[in-house]
């Protein structure tokens, strides 16, 4: 519930330490008693008090918080602005995620998971080596973010639980970040507008704030029952169930990060071989018109218009028979049945020859040529002689000498 609103347009020390003064002033007149803090006055439930990591506006509380503390009640007796706030200040989370997008624009991924986690660091030999390593390091934006950071002494302390000095329990009942409060701006923008003078926000404001008001007197009159679940059990419970939850989120952010990443490089290597490949058909795009002379050449030829030849191993089916004569057909040595032919036309016997007929062969003659089916008796005293014309060879064209 917003329980007050300060309009300014300064944010200087001086400005913020109007803010707070006329801010606690404002409250003891509207409830006709002073503010009381744990830390200062030992006395109240204001435990923690969240800001954004402002450094003026830590200063200007400083310098309030002076005024109000009496060193007799709180044992603070310290008059350092900046160090009266430790026990009492805590920086948003959100805050400072959010400052750092620059340096995430420069550092590279392990980079920033160090910086960001560097809160939950324990011993001071932790925090100095951080210090030492962002103080010395290349980039020039977070040696002037650490700089900065170290300059003032309460910012460490209001981020780092383990380098805290509000109490324990304060810390952990206490919000990590003021989002509650920042989401309240658009409701507030929608009732009230934007862009107006000061004395039109505060007459459309307060009307509004009337309203607020009177749904809360509402509530306590019809007797709402008290939350019996938000004991300090049940708020560290749901802490710890927002803080795992926001965990798991992080995870699959993380892994979703992880698979883009390895996506984005898959791609980068298939683009580079799509452009290898490109530069190979142009070449050999080049080979092709070279080789060409720079003609269309059909590549496609009828099965009919092709000579082929056949291959060595075709010519002979059999290798038994690879060293056969191929000019003699011994397809009929095993005896095939001679033809019988009409007795006009069986040649004369032996006989019927004079005694003085005998065969000279001339030239040359082949062996083992294929059984004729001529009778035995046609072959008696004759020999084949082969013809002068070796064109003729192939029809087995003979003439027979006959002395």
């Amino acid at each position: 519930m917003t329980i007050s609103r300060i309009y300014c347009n300064r944010e200087t020390r001086q400005a913020f330490r109007l803010i707070w003064g006329g801010w606690l002033n404002a409250l003891e007149k509207a409830t006709g008693k002073r503010l009381k803090m744990k830390v200062i006055h030992k006395e109240g439930k204001l435990g923690t008090m969240l800001m954004d990591g402002s450094a003026p506006q830590i200063q200007g509380l400083g310098d309030v918080l002076i005024k109000e503390n009496n060193p007799s009640v709180s044992g603070i007796h310290t008059m350092d602005a900046m160090r009266i706030v430790i026990p009492l200040v805590r920086t948003c989370d959100w805050h400072f995620k959010h400052n750092l997008d620059p340096l995430s624009e420069v550092l590279t991924k392990e980079e920033m998971d160090r910086i960001r986690l560097f809160r939950f660091l324990i011993t001071q030999e932790e925090m100095d080596e951080f210090i030492e390593w962002a103080s010395t390091h290349e980039e020039k934006k977070l040696r002037d973010w650490i700089a900065n950071k170290v300059a003032h002494p309460w910012y460490i302390p209001s981020l780092c639980r383990h380098f805290s000095q509000i109490p324990q329990l304060d810390w952990d009942l206490s919000p990590a970040d003021n989002n509650l409060n920042e989401t309240s701006h658009p409701a507030t923008n929608k009732a009230t507008g934007i862009g107006l003078t000061l004395v039109e926000v505060i007459e459309t404001t307060k009307p509004y704030d009337l309203q607020v008001y009177t749904d809360r007197k509402k509530l306590d009159e019809t007797c709402v029952q008290r939350n019996l679940h938000n004991t300090i059990m049940h708020r560290l419970a749901s802490n710890g169930r927002r803080m795992n939850s926001r965990a798991l989120r992080s995870n699959e952010d993380h892994e979703m990060r992880v698979k883009l990443t390895a996506i984005t490089q898959q791609l980068a290597e298939v683009n580079e071989q799509k452009r290898a490949l490109a530069a190979r058909s142009k070449e050999l795009r080049e080979v092709k018109k070279q080789t060409s002379g720079g003609k269309n050449r059909k590549l496609k030829v009828a099965a009919g218009r092709r000579p082929t030849l056949p291959e060595c191993g075709d010519i002979v089916r059999y290798s038994e028979k690879e060293n056969q004569d191929p000019f003699v057909d011994t397809s009929g040595l095993s005896g095939p049945t001679p033809l019988q032919l009409d007795p006009a036309l069986e040649p004369p016997p032996p006989s019927a020859y004079s005694s003085s007929f005998a065969p000279k062969p001339t030239l040359y003659s082949y062996p083992s040529f294929p059984p004729s089916t001529c009778p035995p008796a046609f072959y008696e005293g004759i020999a084949p002689v082969a013809s002068s014309s070796t064109h003729h060879l192939h029809t087995t064209d003979f003439t027979w000498n006959v002395n």
